[in-house]
């Protein structure tokens, strides 16, 4: 049911779209909105809505919001949405720049560096030496040549290259020299009492 309300209403926006593509390359300026280049400075002029006074490549989805809280959801009559299209949309042209800055905003916006803004406090942050009463596992073990161990040694490289600095890391090595001696003791045999 949802993957059918979903595939209306993008057909909708596909058909509404085309409808009003011809009247807004109509709309289209010699010059950019933003920045007032023209086409002997920049590579292309881009015609398109405008909201709240700005290019919105999405704004086509608030216009066809409009229309259905004007009319109704169900309402798809070209040109009653033609009519209402010219009555409420806003132009407006950009060019080949403003819209390469305006991608690399939005990129630099949605990023969300992990852990940042929470505030941890010391018992939230445990050890692995701990606690003995963990359930421990066997250990895994890949082989390098395969697509497993290929594609393991290909995230570890792009963690170590976001993390940066020298590896292996001293703490890493000791750390894993204590995973291996603990695995030694629990493979050691244990003398059972009859």
């Amino acid at each position: 049911l949802i993957a059918q309300i979903w595939l209306q209403k993008a057909r909708k926006r596909r058909v509404f779209t085309q409808a009003i593509a011809a009247i807004i390359e109509k709309r289209k300026e010699n010059h950019c909105s933003s920045c007032s280049r023209t086409l002997g400075t920049c590579k292309t002029l881009t015609a398109g809505l405008a909201w709240n006074g700005s290019f919105d490549p999405y704004a086509i989805d608030s216009l066809i919001k409009l229309f259905e809280d004007n009319y109704s959801p169900g309402e798809s009559s070209p040109s009653l949405w033609k009519a209402f299209f010219r009555e409420n949309a806003r132009y407006s042209t950009i060019c080949n720049v403003c819209l390469d800055q305006m991608e690399q905003q939005k990129l630099h916006k949605n990023v969300r560096h992990v852990g940042a803004g929470v505030v941890t406090r010391p018992g939230d942050i445990s050890s692995d030496d701990e606690s003995d009463d963990q359930v421990l596992f066997d250990p895994v073990i890949v082989e390098r040549s395969s697509d497993e161990g290929r594609m393991m040694k290909k995230w570890l490289k792009a963690a170590r290259v976001k993390v940066g600095g020298n590896f292996p890391r001293k703490s890493a090595m000791e750390q894993t020299d204590r995973y291996l001696d603990r695995m030694k003791l629990r493979r050691k045999p244990t003398k059972k009492a009859i």
